[in-house]
């Protein structure tokens, strides 16, 4: 009996028996063992439910691994990679080892297993055309991992930089069997631009901010601007522009405004205009997610809606965050730019929809150098597709559609 006691006491069986009771749906056992400031932020069955949103897709469960262990602020931090089927998952719980408690949670995608049957080569990519090189964005202790497409020939040519969407992302924008941004890297590149991708802060680094607070500028902005820097310094490009996909959208007018005098245009691939819970709350009703469910979710945010101070954690995520992106005003620091502007939207994208781009079309009602471009048929990955959206097609191989990388070819030109 008291050595089960000792054991139970113990960070590193707190974590893992908090990983086993949410695999197995124990959501008693999952919110007892919840600190006070994460029981406040999301309930037991909010966690399961977010368990089983990011591991459904995955198929079966394969194994747990513990790979890395640190202190940090007080609290044990483990990291663990459960694989599944169809990918990976790396899981970080921060364990409060004088209390037992679970004080922090994370998952993030890790690069997904490669499809059985991977979508065919891209019709615009031609690997011929443009070489890769390897380089490093930003500086310690921030150094990024990055890839530069130049295209083959005589130069200079326009270069772009790809600003990443919400949550950790690699270079590519791996998002389930698809990549946005290596779609759009080989494809600019192989129609003669060059293109500067590279892993997210958040993805490289995501540990360091467990249980922290994060900015807009330190997951996007500051890293996309030494970007611009990077690029705009080769000799081989004569001017930079930034394209920004859902968030990365939403924040590449302030990349620019960063990079003052560096940029000559920026592209937004569907920005949202709406309040982060207006826009989660949207989601979750589109996905048929139980009525008691989104009445969950929106009370979690009622605080916030009401102009309350951002304290402790909303859904895992801290409050301040949550408090900066409602109170961004993305169309109001794009219209201050000076800047050639191109808006562009999939008509069947369910997760940035037409209210948000009612909302940029207010925002830059006077401004003469913005252009609106819906793409018929396109979901929030741009990639085509037919009937209802759903996030299932993000499972299918695919590539983003050929009529978004001539349209981008023909704006940076």
């Amino acid at each position: 009996m008291l050595l089960a006691l000792l054991l139970a006491a113990t960070p590193d069986v707190t974590a893992q028996t908090f990983l086993a009771d949410l695999r197995a749906a124990r959501a008693p056992q999952v919110a007892t063992v919840l600190g006070e400031k994460l029981k406040a932020a999301i309930s037991g069955d909010a966690l399961i439910a977010a368990w089983k949103q990011a591991t459904d897709p995955l198929g079966a469960f394969v194994s747990l691994e513990q790979t890395q262990t640190a202190q940090q602020g007080g609290l044990t931090v483990f990291i663990h990679t459960a694989t599944f089927e169809k990918g990976a998952l790396q899981l970080t719980t921060a364990v409060d080892p004088a209390r037992s408690t679970i004080e922090g949670f994370f998952i993030k995608p890790l690069m997904p297993t490669l499809p059985a049957t991977p979508a065919p080569k891209a019709s615009y990519v031609d690997a011929a055309a443009f070489t890769s090189v390897e380089v490093k964005v930003g500086k310690a202790p921030f150094e990024l991992p990055g890839t530069l497409t130049l295209p083959k020939g005589k130069g200079p040519f326009p270069g772009v930089v790809l600003v990443h969407g919400s949550g950790p992302q690699d270079r590519d924008e791996t998002v389930r069997a698809n990549t946005v941004f290596k779609d759009l890297a080989e494809g600019l590149s192989s129609k003669g631009v060059a293109v500067l991708r590279y892993d997210k802060r958040t993805f490289v680094y995501g540990k360091q901010y467990a249980g922290k607070d994060i900015t807009f500028a330190e997951e996007v902005i500051d890293d996309a601007a030494a970007a611009v820097e990077l690029l705009h310094a080769r000799a081989e490009v004569k001017h930079v522009y930034v394209v920004g996909h859902s968030l990365g959208a939403l924040l590449a007018p302030s990349v620019a405004a960063r990079a003052k005098g560096l940029v000559t245009g920026v592209v937004l691939l569907a920005p949202s205009s709406r309040k982060p819970w207006d826009i989660l709350s949207q989601q979750t009703k589109f996905l048929g997610a139980p009525a008691e469910k989104v009445a969950e979710l929106d009370a979690a945010f009622a605080e916030l809606r009401l102009g309350g101070k951002p304290q402790g954690l909303v859904l895992n995520v801290p409050a301040s965050y949550w408090r900066e992106w409602a109170d961004y005003d993305g169309p109001a620091v794009a219209k201050g730019l000076g800047l050639p502007l191109l808006v562009m939207h999939g008509a069947r994208d369910y997760q940035v929809i037409d209210e948000d781009l009612a909302g940029w079309k207010k925002g830059l009602a006077n401004v003469k150098s913005v252009e609106f471009v819906e793409l018929p048929k396109l979901n929030h990955l741009f990639v085509a597709g037919e009937g209802p959206p759903s996030p299932k097609e993000y499972e299918v191989p695919s590539h983003v559609a050929p009529e978004l990388v001539e349209r981008l070819v023909k704006f940076v030109r």
